[in-house]
């Protein structure tokens, strides 16, 4: 028997309430608009949905969606209206965002290709460092020696990668670049995060998307702006790098042009800066440290901040366990190793070493040069040299510099024990102006371009300003001459306060009457040059003497112009190697040439750019032989105030001079084959007080070991200098029956005779 759909009898009653339009295909049971409530309710009641047969599910979906009409429009519900709506805007920004990019893109390449330089002419193989400039000393026969190379700021230990411990690498590899080996040049991963973040600041700091292969083109083209058009240039450079060199290459140059910090660059160059090791001997502790301060090698290096520094060797470390590049039990050990730093910041001598006082003095030389010929500014001169390839001809005596050197790093040069030394510089000079030595500070040199006392510090000549601002001008313009007599007597002058004052006083308050002018020199009494000074002499002349004849740049136009002047009292001072130069004429010629470093610059196509300083005559030739005589008569004579001064196997002439308060002691002594000038003083300008050897005395114990093995010489006097008895009781030229003593004098300007016996 036929089974009977449930649903039957109930929809089959209310279709056939529905009314019927004749002439009609449409089946009646489609029009649904008048059931009832009650109607719909019966059909809920009575319907299983599961039993529908086929036939009865249309007439079912008809009358339910019927149901659901109100006043004959259909409405959806709010939740699928707002989905609907978000799904549209959702698509309509994709397609507005896709075609945008789109846009961008291909104008970018249209850019690009107009633009921007993607070739690559970098050449691994081949790193050009033809830019570095380079110091060269010349000996006596003309050989030349490379003596410093200047390149941009950094000096680099070149190794190879089969020199560098796996455990170095991948300490660089996982913390700069830790798919290094997986892309071709640019990780896009990375470049597209720090692309969002320069938008959206997703971190703290700006997310660096250089890849190591990235970092050696930036390294090696120094191009390092933040313009998009460098940045795309960047990205194919890599490209094309990758594409003609390994990865071992690639890996190699960056492990050798990585900025160490210090003026350091180069794995094997921070080896040895920060730990004072080859490369080959760094633990994976160490590695981990330099590798972990890549992102600011200056203020994350394990000198100037280790507890920043041990922060970011523990991610370095973190990584290299994380890739597998050390085991558990070395990262543990690793982590819990404290690493020894080398702070004294100690290099080869062959290698990335720090400079000698003599190259940085150099260095500074020829800055100077470059700002005061060419019109540069003193960046632009220091750029230029560390890129312009010149080739720099020194005037250094490399043995000398090295005897200079050894005798300052002995303590016992300055006096036998004391733990509170001074700090003491020297220059040597030949008589052209040539500076063939110097030694800016006591001990050993730890930094280059540090502050050089011998030719960087004004301070105060004390009484060896004597012969360069009265002695030397008065003898030259004919105000005295050797036997002239001088009395010791103060002059009136306003103190601070404003009251007259008799001045100055001789040291010790001493006084030693009416004394000859070599006499007065030998004594270094101070009343006499400031008598000359003011009676015969005048300030004006002896200015004019002191920076048109020799060369002293450092006086004060407004407050170095009393007769203080002459006693060394000045508002800053002189220059060390200015100092020893202004005393070149006193080797007997008159000549004078100002203390330089270099005879001549050249550039890369061989023009000369630089040169020495010209000389010029300062005084007289036979003015000149008088004041050396003079001069002789400091160290030798009877009461001369640099006895200690004295070698016994050559001639020494010179002048002692300590400042009025006892803060600097200086000594400038001549010999036929040198001038070298010494000064002692501490930094913080304390008195000196007696705790090392007097100026003179370590003069010689640094002067004993650079004469020795030098050709003994005689200094060129001149002819026209003649040696006289005079009297000394009048200074005139001795009679028959007058005391007589040896003095020595210009042809030109000989005493009168004397008649008073």
């Amino acid at each position: 028997m036929k089974k009977t759909n449930p649903l039957y009898k109930p929809l089959r009653a209310i279709v056939s309430k529905i009314p019927t339009k004749q002439k009609t295909k449409t089946p009646v049971r489609d029009n649904f608009e008048d059931i009832s409530s009650g109607d719909i309710g019966k059909i809920e009641k009575s319907a299983d949905m599961q039993d529908i047969s086929s036939n009865s599910r249309i007439p079912v979906g008809r009358a339910l969606k019927k149901l659901t009409k109100k006043g004959g429009k259909r409405k959806r519900p709010l939740i699928a209206r707002m989905l609907l709506m978000g799904t549209k805007i959702f698509v309509s920004v994709g397609l507005v965002f896709v075609i945008t990019m789109s846009i961008v893109l291909v104008s970018l390449t249209i850019y690009v290709m107009r633009n921007v330089d993607t070739n690559s002419d970098i050449d691994l193989k081949h790193i050009d460092y033809s830019n570095t400039s380079i110091i060269y000393s010349v000996d006596k026969d003309g050989n030349e020696t490379e003596l410093a190379k200047i390149s941009d700021g950094e000096k680099r230990i070149w190794v190879k990668l089969a020199d560098i411990p796996q455990h170095v690498q991948d300490a660089y590899v996982y913390t700069e670049d830790e798919r290094f080996f997986e892309h071709d040049g640019v990780d896009w991963k990375r470049t597209f995060g720090a692309f969002l973040n320069m938008f959206m600041h997703f971190w703290d700091v700006d997310a660096g998307g250089s890849t190591i292969t990235q970092q050696v083109v930036k390294n090696l083209t120094g191009e390092k702006d933040k313009k998009i058009e460098r940045k795309i240039q960047e990205i194919f450079r890599s490209m094309s790098l990758e594409a003609q060199f390994s990865k071992k290459d690639i890996l190699q140059t960056y492990l050798n042009v990585i900025h160490m910090g210090y003026n350091s660059g180069g794995v094997a160059a921070g080896a040895k800066l920060y730990f004072n090791k080859d490369v080959s001997q760094l633990t994976i502790a160490e590695a981990a440290s330099l590798a972990g301060m890549t992102r600011n090698p200056g203020s994350m290096n394990p000198i100037a901040d280790p507890k920043k520094n041990k922060v970011r060797r523990d991610y370095t470390l973190g990584k290299m366990y994380e890739f597998g590049a050390i085991t558990k039990e070395q990262y543990d050990e690793a982590i819990a190793t404290e690493i020894v730093v080398n702070k004294g910041i100690i290099f080869s001598d062959e290698g990335s070493g720090v400079n000698s006082w003599f190259v940085d003095a150099c260095i500074n030389d020829v800055v100077d040069g470059l700002v005061e010929q060419k019109g540069m500014t003193a960046e632009q001169a220091e750029a230029s040299i560390k890129s312009g390839g010149y080739r720099i001809y020194a005037t250094v005596d490399v043995e000398l510099q090295k005897k200079l050197e050894s005798k300052y790093l002995d303590d016992s040069t300055f006096f036998s024990n004391s733990n509170d030394l001074p700090q003491s510089a020297a220059v040597v000079l030949d008589y052209n102006g040539n500076m063939l030595a110097c030694v800016g500070g006591r001990g050993a040199k730890t930094e280059s371009r540090g502050f050089n006392r011998a030719t960087q510090a004004e301070r105060s000549p004390g009484s060896a300003m004597k012969p360069i601002a009265v002695y030397a001008p008065a003898i030259d313009y004919d105000h005295v001459t050797y036997s002239t007599f001088i009395e010791d007597k103060t002059i009136r002058v306003p103190n601070d306060d404003g009251k007259m004052i008799n001045w100055p006083n001789n040291y010790g308050k001493a006084h030693f009457g009416t004394l000859t002018v070599a006499k007065a020199l030998e004594r270094s009494g101070n009343t006499f040059p400031v008598q000359i000074l003011q009676n015969r002499l005048s300030i004006p002349r002896s200015l004019e003497f002191l920076s048109d004849k020799v060369g002293i740049t450092t006086l004060d136009p407004v407050h170095d112009i009393g007769p203080s002047m002459c006693l060394g009292i000045l508002r800053t001072g002189i220059k060390l190697d200015e100092l020893a130069a202004s005393y070149e004429p006193f080797g007997g010629t008159g000549r004078f040439t100002p203390a330089h470093t270099y005879t001549k610059v050249i550039n890369p196509v061989g023009d000369t750019i630089l040169e020495a300083p010209e000389e010029r005559i300062a005084m007289a030739a036979d003015s000149a032989s008088v004041m050396n005589k003079m001069l002789q008569q400091v160290v030798e004579g009877p009461n001369g105030t640099a006895k200690k001064a004295k070698l016994s196997n050559t001639l020494v002439v010179g002048k002692t001079g300590t400042s009025d308060d006892n803060k600097d002691w200086n000594f400038v002594g001549l010999t036929p084959n040198f001038i070298m000038a010494l000064r002692l003083g501490y930094d913080q300008g304390r008195s000196i007080d007696g705790k090392v050897y007097p100026a003179e005395q370590v003069w010689a114990n640094v002067a004993r070991s650079l004469v020795a093995g030098m050709e003994k010489k005689t200094f060129p006097l001149s002819k026209d200098m003649l040696a006289r008895q005079y009297c000394t009781g009048t200074g005139y030229l001795a009679g028959e029956n007058c005391p007589g003593a040896v003095g020595y004098y210009k042809r030109s300007n000989l005493p009168k005779s004397c008649t008073a016996h």
